[in-house]
């Protein structure tokens, strides 16, 4: 039978016996037995190196196999997601130079010369020339670069230099000949050294110097520096991120040298560890240097340029008495905070940048959002969603939405970070929507335009420098632990307080779901059950600041 589509066409099996295919599951019943199939596309295949995934489930029930491919089908989602995300970050043989090419056959010309021939008995050794004598004719009687055979040791030449062949035309065969004289090459000074002979250099273009020098850097592996580009096309880095990641590494360097990934064991991990230690960094700085190191190693495994990772099982023990870092607002300080003269004088700092010095901190106070999330805002993040009520007709609400998409800047911080908020009734006392609708006549893109964008770093990076100062010396709130995240901080244990569902105060602060197999992401969480938690949340104890006059008392 041919390979599983992905149509989403299902039928009822006949649980009698026979080859019935379930489409859409990618179940097929062979007998007795259940089986998963799924075919591989046809770009993936050589990463992954199948043509079709395939998991005998045996004799189980249909239920007990539609739970298990649905598993199946979920992992081998992982696994093409995985694939794609290896095959961006690959060199096609397509755009390399002939001399790159090259240097890729003499690259494996170097592995197969790597074996040490220890002292062997006459047998091996004329069993050993007798086989290299086999596979010297096969070579020089085989159809050259054309030669399935060849071509197929080829493709794992440029599989081991991280190069996709796929669609390279007259570059492939330019591979494939210089593959089959690295071959060629290799087994004629096989030859010699099996008979006793003096090893000759029969191909100029793997002398001794080339092949040691190929083979001393492949022995090295990628240094540091190719390893923060990978990782950086591995996901969607921030620009504070990378800053961060090229930080630690130098700091790294400093230690153990300019090493290739290959010349780093646990040992040189150690010794960083140790300067950490020496250090007057908090125990979570120095932790989270380490976690960089492992986040960067990760990524050189994930695309299989070393075998393990070498910060496994070296951390930082954080202290349990260590005090906590960020603390949430209590309601005095909101109330203390409310009162300043942004919200009680209508006062504009400059660096508070016009009104989001009124507007990002109750936000943050009804959303739980992030500064960043919250300064990035577009005006058409800002929409209406219809749903379902619990009475079964269609009720719409407004919605936040935190997202990455649509505008140059913007980034979360991770994929669960991607979600919408439903309006909170105080907000819109407040005028909030009225502020978005002046936005939106004014043909705005960014609902906060006041705010800088930068080539590089956070907008919301200045405001937060002012935040700090109004908070100390205009509101007198002297706590260093109390920052803009606190409103966050606050927003979460609120959520708890008013007896807010886990999961549904999770979707509203981005943060992973603690049930993976609910089967949604935060940015599909069902609204009726958002609506319903923001509808609970309130501040007890906490006044409304004033609206601002800007904004009439008309809703």
């Amino acid at each position: 039978m041919s390979n599983v589509s992905d149509h989403d066409l299902i039928q009822k099996p006949d649980t009698k016996g026979g080859d019935e295919l379930v489409r859409g599951l990618g179940l097929r019943r062979r007998g007795n037995s259940w089986e998963y199939r799924r075919g591989v596309p046809l770009r993936l295949r050589e990463i992954v190196g199948h043509r079709e995934i395939v998991k005998s489930f045996g004799d189980i029930s249909y239920a007990d196999a539609k739970r298990d491919a649905a598993i199946w089908r979920v992992n081998t989602d992982a696994q093409f997601l995985d694939a794609e995300r290896k095959l961006r970050n690959r060199t096609f043989l397509g755009d390399l130079s002939d001399a790159e090419i090259k240097a890729i056959a003499r690259r494996y010309f170097a592995v197969l010369e790597e074996e040490v021939f220890d002292p062997i008995s006459e047998t091996e050794r004329l069993r050993r020339k007798e086989e290299n004598a086999r596979e010297l004719y096969e070579i020089l009687s085989s159809g050259g670069p054309e030669d399935p055979a060849i071509q197929a040791i080829a493709r794992g030449a440029a599989n081991l230099a991280g190069v996709t062949t796929e669609g390279a035309g007259k570059k492939f065969f330019l591979l494939s000949e210089a593959v089959h004289s690295a071959c060629l090459e290799h087994h004629r000074r096989q030859a010699d050294r099996l008979g006793g002979k003096q090893e000759v250099i029969y191909n100029p273009a793997f002398d001794d110097a080339k092949v040691n020098e190929v083979l001393k850097v492949a022995n090295q592996g990628p240094k540091l520096a190719e390893l923060i580009d990978l990782w950086e096309k591995d996901g969607d880095r921030a620009p504070k991120s990378i800053s961060k990641m090229k930080s630690v590494v130098n700091d790294f360097k400093q230690v153990v040298g300019d090493l290739g990934a290959m010349q780093i064991g646990p040992d040189q991990i150690q010794a960083y560890k140790v300067h950490l230690m020496q250090t007057n960094l908090s125990p979570k700085t120095k932790a989270d240097k380490l976690n960089m190191m492992q986040a960067l190693f990760s990524a050189a495994k994930n695309n299989r340029l070393i075998s393990e990772n070498p910060c496994s099982g070296i951390r930082v023990a954080i202290p349990k008495n260590v005090p906590k870092p960020r603390v949430p607002f209590s309601v005095a300080d909101l109330t203390k905070f409310f009162s300043g003269p942004v919200h009680t004088k209508n006062v504009r700092p400059e660096a508070g940048r016009g009104e989001a010095a009124y507007w990002l901190p109750i936000l943050s106070l009804y959303t739980g959002g992030r500064l960043n999330e919250l300064g990035q805002l577009h005006v058409s993040d800002i929409e209406e969603e219809a749903y379902v009520g619990e009475d079964d007709t269609e009720q719409s609400t407004t919605v936040i939405w935190f997202r990455s998409d649509g505008g140059e800047g913007k980034r979360m911080k991770n994929a669960f970070s991607r979600r919408r908020i439903p309006m909170h009734r105080d907000l819109i006392k407040l005028g909030f929507m009225q502020f978005v609708n002046e936005a939106r006549r004014k043909g705005q893109i960014r609902l906060f335009h006041d705010l800088p964008m930068p080539k590089q770093g956070s907008v919301t990076h200045t405001y937060t420098k002012w935040f700090g100062r109004y908070l100390r010396f205009k509101c007198e709130i002297l706590d260093k632990r109390l920052t803009f995240h606190s409103f966050r901080h606050f927003f979460k244990d609120n959520c708890r307080r008013c007896g807010i569902p886990m999961e549904d105060h999770y979707a509203l602060t981005g943060h992973k779901p603690a049930d993976e197999g609910a089967g949604y992401g935060n940015d599909d969480y069902p609204i009726d059950g958002l609506v319903r938690a923001i509808e609970r949340y309130r501040v007890l104890g906490f006044v409304l600041p004033p609206r601002p006059p800007s904004l009439s008392d008309d809703s």
